[in-house]
């Protein structure tokens, strides 16, 4: 399998680039490098990010005079829990989420609380997990049954509120 490709200085436009993605659609991608071409809307960028099977880790459109697009990978990566390296787009939203993929917003669903506040402490230090629980809320959707309030057990009480990751895959 395809995990990394450089394409660096090859005149490479936006066509060229939807028909890249569309012949590497079956690979598991995770490095993809295509600094230094004529990208200037990346729109495809955000159609491929914003999946949430997207396998993509590392992705370099530096050297590319972009000049639409950044609203669509700014609400593409709201869906994207596995990009961590974003070189190129100066944008703080989307600098926003690349760090909670790097403190590790895809493991919500996988991971207990203390386990993700701990990464989240490492990655952030402890004004960032204030900040991540402040004005992150739409990363997760606590859904919480009513009726647990009257559970016996601990565990019965454990069992009833839990952590959904918005796009699950």
């Amino acid at each position: 399998a395809l995990l990394s490709l450089e394409l660096i200085s090859c005149s490479l436009t936006e066509d060229l680039f939807r028909q890249l993605l569309t012949a590497t659609a079956g690979h598991r991608l995770q490095k993809l490098d295509v600094s230094r071409n004529v990208i200037k809307d990346v729109t495809v960028v955000a159609d491929l990010i914003g999946r949430c099977d997207c396998p993509l880790k590392v992705l370099n459109l530096q050297g590319n005079r972009i000049e639409n697009g950044a609203d669509a990978v700014r609400l593409a990566m709201t869906h994207n829990f596995r990009l961590v390296e974003l070189k190129g787009m100066r944008d703080e939203q989307i600098r926003h989420f690349i760090l909670l993929n790097r403190a590790g917003r895809g493991e919500l669903g996988k991971a207990s609380w203390p386990e993700l506040l701990e990464r989240a402490h490492d990655a952030y230090g402890v004004n960032g997990i204030y900040y991540m629980l402040r004005h992150a809320p739409h990363l997760v959707v606590i859904s919480i049954d009513p009726a647990g309030c009257c559970a016996e057990t601990e565990t019965e009480r454990d069992s009833v509120a839990r952590v959904d990751p918005i796009c699950a895959s």
